[in-house]
């Protein structure tokens, strides 16, 4: 069995994560957990002294959703273990706009 490859798919994953909890078939959130509150984050973390580009889900209940690790983190904790920083936050909505409108998963400029 061939194990898809999740690693440089963070933008492509995270939004189809957010689609999947739309529709309720995500694991990571009950549809009545606040589907339609996920937040989609671009930005940045430190890996080996770089900070590289990735984005991940914020759910209402505060924790991270990694997509390309599959792992489920608080919030506070995964902020510190990842040196992350948020450069955008988009809605399921606003990031299906901009996905649309520049035929890509992100990153998106700034508008």
């Amino acid at each position: 069995m061939t194990v898809p490859r999740r690693h440089c798919r963070c933008y492509e994953l995270a939004y189809k994560a957010m689609l999947d909890a739309r529709d309720g078939v995500a694991d990571f959130i009950a549809p009545a957990s606040g589907a339609d509150r996920l937040t989609l984050v671009h930005g940045l973390f430190h890996h080996h002294r770089q900070r590289i580009p990735h984005a991940w889900i914020e759910t209402p209940d505060d924790h991270v959703l990694d997509v390309v690790t599959n792992q489920r983190t608080p919030l506070d904790e995964y902020y510190a273990r990842m040196d992350a920083t948020i450069e955008r936050r988009y809605s399921l909505e606003e990031a299906a706009q901009l996905m649309l409108e520049h035929s890509h998963f992100g990153p998106w400029p700034a508008s």
